[in-house]
């Protein structure tokens, strides 16, 4: 069922006849017509029930060079003007049809010989209305309608871009914002868009003479406002900077100045920027329903999903979770948990009406996949000489596995804890395991591994240790009982089981022997004295000679 927004427009309008302002917003732009021609295009807008007074007739642009001097002045006679059709971004709704804003284009040609620096051009008056709620002292602020026109050495016989329609004059409070602000330049240049400041006029600006040079200064944002952040919203009001679709969500009624600007570049250079000046008015729309799916593109929890439900003003709900061979994906529930028979990603709709049978509808396109969990295998620690480290992944670990999308990145080079500098080859790898990480300096590293599934990602780590393994044979030891070099110790000799020692006397006997040495010889039985041993170390290295002292 329609509903007219009444109170809070007739609010407005009174406010504005009380004060006697009427400027609504404008914007001016340009058409190259051949050689050094160029037809002149200003659009002013006005408040057409409470307007006072009322549009120029001429309107006067000035037009300076890039020294701010006056050039040329145009006196551009109105023509028949017509009014805005009174739109809502809403509908259930129907817009008041007692509040008209009316628009008013001049057009003339000129010539414009081309100078260093190119024109700027400018159309200015006062006042602006008084019940603005985002400028500071609004009844005494003014308008600037600017551009400019490059110099031929940037870009020869421009036309600048001009907007393809006009906002909704009206907004519901509460209601999300998504209205196409996109324009089109003749020479199609590309256009980059964003919300930007607006600009001030003196006071005594009217039209009667030509307007101040540049450069021209912004309105007077009041806290927390800004040519940025105009007005109060949330999400704030934004602009898609490629496609120029404005989105949003006001939330705080009220009249709103808000500024456009499309930036525009010819082969990647800046020739010129196209300003529109306009207002929103925020309204209450009782019994307003809105449709709202949180905006979560990527799931990485598995395929049975929980959705959330931002709506409000809603009796009846609907889904439709997507799943394009199936018909009863369905759900009237306000918050559903659906079950997906596979990963992939899904259109989802929620429809919801109002108790008066009003719908609004949401979409939103999510992504449903498994999580991705990761453990890298445990690798022991090995020697200097001759390591070669094998990391590879648990499957254990690895919930669901991972799919032919999946990215690695391998960090083997991230030292723990030592002073020398790594050298690991490779330092990175990007496949899902890699043999053979060779290092060159001993120390504790940790090895890093960050995957990336469908942007869903996954990190693990581990720790492994390269130690020195030479051998080091001691030539005295001291079996006397004191616990202290009790043992003819070989140094790193545990790294290489298997070893195999053999010590004789003086006079070549055989006083001990082992196929498998411990470092456990005690010198039991023997007297103090000179040995001699050969150590056989099990990598196959050539065999040790070399003597000992007992010294007891």
């Amino acid at each position: 069922m329609a509903k007219r927004i009444l109170i809070t427009a007739a609010l407005i309008i009174s406010y504005l006849g009380i004060y006697a302002s009427h400027i609504v917003g404008g914007e001016i732009s340009y058409d190259h017509i051949s050689g050094n021609k160029y037809r002149i295009i200003l659009k002013v807008y006005r408040d057409c029930y409470n307007g006072i007074p009322p549009f120029d007739n001429p309107a006067i642009v000035g037009i300076f060079n890039s020294n701010d001097s006056l050039m040329y002045t145009m006196y551009l006679t109105l023509t028949p003007s017509d009014t805005i059709k009174s739109t809502l971004n809403s509908a259930c709704f129907v817009a008041p049809t007692n509040v008209c804003t009316e628009v008013a284009t001049y057009s003339d040609t000129i010539t414009l010989p081309p100078i260093p620096g190119g024109y700027t051009l400018a159309y200015q008056r006062c006042c602006r209305n008084y019940v603005i709620f985002n400028i500071n002292n609004p009844s005494n602020s003014g308008s600037t309608d600017w551009t400019t026109i490059p110099d031929p050495s940037v870009a020869s016989g421009n036309s600048s871009p001009r907007f393809n329609n006009y906002p909704p004059l009206y907004l519901c409070q509460g209601a999300p914002v998504k209205y196409d602000h996109s324009a089109t330049d003749p020479d199609g240049d590309s256009l980059i868009y964003s919300i930007c400041d607006t600009y001030d006029a003196p006071a005594a600006a009217g039209g009667i003479t030509a307007p101040d040079p540049p450069p021209y200064v912004p309105v007077s944002w009041a806290a927390p406002y800004s040519g940025s952040y105009p007005m109060s919203s949330s999400p704030a009001m934004a602009i898609d900077p490629h496609t120029g679709l404005l989105t949003g969500t006001p939330n705080l009624i009220g009249v709103w100045v808000v500024g456009i600007c499309v930036n525009e570049y010819r082969k990647g250079v800046l020739i010129g920027v196209h300003h529109r000046d306009f207002q929103f008015n925020v309204v209450d729309c009782p019994g307003l329903v809105v449709a709202a799916v949180p905006s979560v593109n990527q799931l990485c929890a598995g395929t049975t999903i929980n959705f959330q439900n931002n709506s409000f003003g809603g009796t009846t709900y609907r889904w439709d979770f997507g799943v394009k061979t199936l018909t009863n994906d369905t759900s009237i529930q306000k918050t559903p948990t659906y079950a997906y028979p596979d990963t992939g990603v899904y259109n989802v709709t929620l429809v919801v009406r109002s108790a008066s049978g009003c719908p609004d509808t949401a979409k939103a396109t999510i992504a449903v996949y498994n999580p991705i969990r990761a453990k890298i295998l445990s690798v022991d620690e090995q020697c200097i000489n001759g390591d070669g480290f094998d990391f590879a992944l648990s499957p254990y670990n690895m919930i669901g596995g991972f799919t032919k999308h999946a990215v690695y990145a391998w960090n083997f080079d991230s030292l723990a804890a030592t002073t020398a500098a790594s050298a690991a080859n490779p330092a990175t790898s990007a496949t899902p395991s890699q043999p053979h990480v060779v290092y060159g300096d001993t120390g504790t590293y940790i090895i890093k591994l960050h995957i990336v599934d469908h942007t869903c990602t996954a990190d693990t780590t581990t720790k492994i240790k390269v130690v020195d393994c030479r051998i080091v044979v001691p030539n005295v030891f001291s079996p006397n009982g004191d616990n202290s070099n009790q043992y003819f110790v070989v140094k790193n000799l545990n790294y290489y089981p298997g070893s195999k020692i053999k010590i004789y006397n003086r006079w070549g006997r055989i006083v001990y022997e082992s196929d498998n040495y411990l470092n456990d010889w005690d010198g039991k039985n023997v007297s103090d004295g000179v040995y001699y041993f050969i150590l056989n170390v099990s990598d196959g290295r050539k065999a040790i000679p070399g003597f000992v002292t007992i010294l007891r």
